[in-house]
């Protein structure tokens, strides 16, 4: 994981690899509302539109006491990459910050086809001004911590699939 400051923003780039091929991987990072499952420090993640493979997701990051949690409805637009990879780039559409763009982007690992690569990311600059330690702090707990639950939604959803029940996707968190 690497974080910089950026402009009274900061931004993140986190990489891993994750034990299940890229198409078991993308329904958790592309779906809005899956975000919530998996990304700590969100209070809610949910579509609220869809056209082809664009889709506006509404998000509520969970900021600590004094200062107020951030929402914003950011633009998602899918592609299928060359190579059998996928990605989801978003940018800010409205919200509680000056700038919201980033991308999750899910690759085959060249010497195990079971496992990806997944990299995740992020630019924001929040309206609110929050002090440069929290705003570390907020996102690289989020990455972190994010890698492990992506681990863990994959397996879920796995499981779930091979007893036959219904869409784990419909599960809730």
């Amino acid at each position: 994981m690497h974080t910089r400051v950026v402009e009274s923003g900061i931004a993140v780039l986190g990489i891993g690899v994750i034990p299940a091929p890229p198409e078991s991987v993308w329904p958790v990072v592309r779906e809005c509302g899956e975000l919530v499952r998996f990304m700590p420090r969100l209070a809610s993640s949910v579509e609220v539109g869809r056209e082809g493979d664009a889709s506006v997701c509404r998000t509520v990051v969970d900021v600590p006491f004094p200062f107020p949690n951030l929402t914003s409805d950011v633009l998602a637009v899918e592609n299928e990459l060359p190579g059998g990879g996928f990605r989801s780039s978003w940018s800010l559409v409205t919200g509680d910050f000056e700038q919201n763009q980033g991308a999750w982007t899910v690759l085959p690992w060249p010497e195990r086809t079971e496992h990806s690569l997944l990299l995740h990311q992020n630019e924001v600059r929040p309206k609110t001004i929050l002090p440069d330690f929290i705003l570390r702090r907020l996102h690289g707990e989020m990455l972190r911590d994010a890698f492990g639950g992506v681990r863990r939604r994959v397996e879920e959803r796995r499981n779930a699939e091979l007893a036959g029940e219904p869409s784990a996707v419909d599960a809730g968190p």
